[in-house]
């Protein structure tokens, strides 16, 4: 398991939580010959097992981030004597992988409650909402771009997973679709890591 620095998040949602930051500094070191600004990236425990995954393939990075989340879960999700949650839904992302780390991720923290994992919620487009710094055009753009399959989630209390957490925008959008379009009684939300800023 890694070590943590659990950071409480707000939004339309039940409980939510960062489990730590994604880096802790990063340090224009110089320019490549490309004229490509390059840093010197610090991260957390559990941003480089994010990183790993996401730009190294190590799939292998996942059982370390399920692990922790499991143990952060018990502690903070649970009404007993039951779970708060009883689905898990990941937060779908816009840009193509073979291996989606947060399908991944999600998967292996349903499985280890014995819950339901459902994918029902795509993502129509692929643009990039972080490169989009304009609220209203941010807020139009995310309107539009997730896609609920009906009935699937209502009645339940849905746990979303995240990867990476910035601005809020984007799990706002979600957690209303799977309120009001999904039916569901309750959202509560995990991201494993956050930016540093909310940009």
């Amino acid at each position: 398991m890694a070590s943590i620095s659990p950071v409480r998040i707000t939004g339309n949602w039940s409980i939510g939580y960062a489990l730590d930051l994604h880096t802790l500094s990063s340090t224009l070191i110089g320019h490549d010959d490309a004229g490509r600004a390059q840093f010197d990236t610090q991260r957390s425990e559990l941003g480089q097992l994010v990183y790993d995954i996401k730009y190294s393939g190590r799939l292998d990075a996942a059982t370390d981030i399920i692990e922790t989340a499991y143990s952060f879960i018990i502690k903070n999700y649970i009404t007993p004597p039951t779970l708060s949650f009883n689905v898990v839904v990941p937060v779908p992302p816009s840009t193509h992988r073979a291996h989606q780390p947060v399908f991944i991720i999600a998967d292996g923290i349903a499985k280890k409650f014995n819950v339901l994992c459902s994918y029902c919620i795509s993502c129509s487009s692929t643009s990039q909402i972080k490169n989009i710094h304009d609220k209203e055009e941010r807020d139009k753009e995310l309107s539009i771009k997730y896609v609920i399959n009906d009935g699937v989630l209502k009645g339940m209390s849905v746990l979303l997973i995240d990867d990476l957490y910035r601005s809020g925008s984007t799990l706002n959008t979600i957690a209303n679709i799977v309120l009001q379009s999904g039916g569901a009684a309750r959202v509560d939300v995990i991201t494993i890591t956050k930016t540093r800023s909310n940009r």
